[in-house]
């Protein structure tokens, strides 16, 4: 299944970025921060914010599984160049839960273009409902912080216009808790083919990473794969980009079986500043109804020119 979905992906058409899925109970088991692909460069540093806001409704009519909230998900990344081919990275997330203001926009926007409501009605508005049989119950706002995610990301072929990268990473748990973050550790690993133009205006890259985890004490009755697997398509033309992205579900029964499906497109600004709204193909039983991505690239320094 993951072959076809990958052929089925690159075969799409016209990423610097792998697209992760705001869902935190998928998310709780292992998260995918990297939104730079590249190497730095002997010395070279980089920090950056990537911000998601997200507005997630679903559940299954047998209301085993209820996910009805907004979050506000902050990434700040650190990389920094310690050879020429070898860059190290740092990512800390942290998420704030609430109920959000975008419930009447949504219900607003699906009677405006004859769809169905998927329920909404069924929960008061603007109100966290998060809850997974009896194992976790949630009605209030939350600050949550993700496991840190310590990891690196080498070239492994350079040829002209195309180059071969390879990422190795770890999470590591510092605030675990039932539905947002496991106790335990993630590994993960990745490969990422790019092509660039010489000019600079026309690059594509395809990103593939997968993480192995160990299941969370709170879930030990359930039975769950050990891992997820996420690939990401991304055409960049000057200031304009998007992509297409799929991303793995550990359970095995139920809506949340469903994988993810998604595509998002973006823009830069004032150099610094990207863009993005992400959008999301039936079925969204793992996924946010609705997603924007803010990227602020706050500090960069260049790696001597003889290194480049």
């Amino acid at each position: 299944m993951k072959c076809i979905v990958l052929l089925w992906l690159l075969a799409a058409g016209p990423g610097l970025y792998a697209v992760d899925v705001e869902f935190p109970l998928v998310q709780s088991m292992a998260y995918f921060p990297y939104s730079d692909h590249h190497t730095l460069g002997k010395g070279g540093f980089s920090l950056s914010l990537d911000m998601f806001y997200s507005n997630v409704y679903m559940y299954d009519y047998q209301r085993t599984t209820i996910n009805d909230m907004e979050t506000w998900s902050n990434i700040l990344g650190f990389r920094y160049g310690i050879s020429h081919r070898v860059t190290l990275e740092l990512y800390y997330r942290t998420m704030v839960v609430y109920g959000g203001v975008m419930d009447k926009l949504i219900i607003d926007f699906h009677k405006l273009f004859g769809m169905t409501e998927g329920g909404r009605k069924d929960y008061p508005r603007n109100r966290v409902n998060y809850r997974y049989k009896d194992i976790f119950s949630y009605d209030k706002n939350l600050f949550i912080q993700a496991p840190l995610v310590l990891g690196m990301v080498g070239n492994l072929y350079r040829a002209g216009n195309l180059s071969i990268n390879g990422r190795a990473a770890v999470g590591i748990p510092i605030a675990p808790k039932p539905g947002f973050s496991s106790s335990k550790p993630f590994y993960t690993a990745g490969v990422i083919f790019s092509y660039q133009k010489k000019n600079g205006k026309l690059s594509i890259d395809f990103s593939n990473h997968i993480s192995f985890f160990k299941k969370p004490g709170w879930l030990f009755k359930e039975d769950l794969r050990g891992n997820i697997f996420l690939a990401d398509l991304k055409v960049n033309y000057r200031k304009i980009f998007g992509g297409l992205g799929y991303r793995g579900t550990p359970f095995k029964t139920g809506d949340l079986a469903n994988n993810a499906y998604l595509i998002y497109i973006g823009f830069r600004f004032l150099k610094h500043f990207e863009f993005s709204m992400v959008e999301e193909f039936p079925p969204v039983d793992t996924t946010p109804d609705v997603s924007f991505n803010l990227k602020i690239r706050l500090f960069s320094l260049p790696a001597p020119r003889y290194f480049r």
